[in-house]
């Protein structure tokens, strides 16, 4: 007998297929925002968080328990799962609450940059079986980490090789460990010992270039980062010879090795842009298949149908619980119970919360897929979509 996890994406598939715009089957894979907070303060030098006033992000906070209870109810057939955000989720002490409702088929990711890992947490990690955790380094050596990262370096291999011992200490398969870097022209030069690091590690390694458009300036430890002069492309002859010299090493220690980007930049001119926009033909054939897929949740229950989205598509809601300990307190029950219909429109206790398939299958995400299915980019993508796809699909 098949799993839920396996009948609910061959049903997501068919549905996609057939054009469905209200559908049966659950999101397959969902990113859950666990936490803004970071305890990297000041911020690494390429985060985003640079660009807000309020350095822990608009929304300051973790996932609530009560907003975990609402995601429960939905993620029971979804195959992929991943607890990270803007934010380290380690700092989150309920993190593994989400896990409990997971199929045991689910692939439990997240991200971390790996500093509050301690025997308590790998403890915590191995029981909640998760899949994969990537931990984000950018540096493999301590004075180009301290200079991104401003922490220390020996601190959070040691971390990473403790969780890696008990796990083979116990016979485990899982987690998968991934060490991930960030490209700039400050760490292309370490890509050779960042590679004989995850060798020595057992890890894969990730590498990806930085998002386009940002420029900011940050001071760390008597160094001066430009996010835009800090560009890849600013430097094409290394950054290809690195690049290649990482599909080398990866190929001779066989190691799991993925990379995000173009492999050469020196071929990118003003004839061949980085990001060429696309012909007539290319977007009479757009179609996206992630309104029938994959769902975003931010920690404050902001939902989202890609990481490139500005505007949400609804947000999640607990049951709001009014009574005795909440407006009838400082008003008369009656007068309480009026007022609330009267602003609300709902009866006083008949304030229901607001669930992952009730977004799934709102109006909003209908006309999204129909949009799609017409070969068209959403609205909600022209308004707000900062998608590097955007105008060239």
């Amino acid at each position: 007998m098949e799993s839920r996890v396996v009948a609910n994406n061959k049903l997501a598939q068919k549905e996609m297929d057939a054009g469905k715009l209200k559908v049966k089957s659950k999101p397959g894979s969902v990113e859950i925002g666990s936490t803004t907070i970071c305890n990297i303060i000041p911020p690494c030098v390429m985060c985003g968080k640079h660009l807000d006033d309020d350095p822990q992000g608009r929304y300051t906070g973790h996932l609530s328990k009560e907003l975990i209870k609402v995601i429960a109810r939905d993620i029971d057939r979804s195959e992929n799962i991943s607890l990270h955000g803007i934010g380290e989720p380690l700092t989150n002490p309920a993190l593994f609450d989400v896990v409990k409702y997971a199929d045991p088929e689910a692939k439990i990711i997240f991200n971390s940059n790996g500093l509050l890992m301690n025997e308590a947490k790998i403890d915590a990690i191995i029981q909640a079986k998760i899949k994969q955790i990537s931990f984000s380094l950018d540096a493999a050596t301590p004075e180009v980490y301290r200079k991104i990262r401003g922490q220390d370096f020996g601190k959070v291999v040691g971390n990473i090789r403790r969780l890696k011992e008990k796990r083979d200490a116990l016979g485990l398969l899982y987690p998968r460990i991934i060490i991930n870097m960030v490209l700039m022209r400050e760490n292309l030069g370490e890509i050779p010992k960042f590679f004989e690091l995850a060798k020595d590690l057992g890890a894969g390694v990730y590498l990806c270039h930085m998002n386009e458009g940002l420029d900011f300036k940050v001071e760390s430890h008597g160094w001066t980062f430009q996010y835009e002069t800090q560009q890849c492309y600013h430097d094409p002859e290394l950054h290809d010879r690195m690049v290649e010299e990482a599909f080398r090493l990866a190929k001779e220690y066989d190691l799991l090795f993925s990379f995000i980007g173009k492999r050469r930049l020196s071929e990118v001119s003003p004839e061949k842009p980085l990001h060429p926009p696309a012909g007539e033909e290319v977007k009479k054939e757009f179609f996206c298949p992630r309104p029938w897929k994959t769902m975003l949740i931010g920690t404050e229950g902001a939902v989202r149908i890609c990481c490139h989205q500005k505007d949400a598509v609804g947000y999640l809601r607990p049951r709001i619980k009014l009574g005795i300990g909440g407006i009838i307190k400082v008003l008369p029950y009656q007068l309480a119970r009026k007022l609330f219909y009267m602003i609300t429109g709902r009866s006083f206790w008949a304030v229901s919360s607001i669930g992952i398939m009730d977004i799934w299958n709102s109006t909003t995400m209908r006309d999204i897929r129909q949009q799609m299915l017409n070969h068209e980019l959403p609205e909600i993508c022209k308004s707000s979509n900062r998608c590097i796809y955007r105008d060239r699909f």
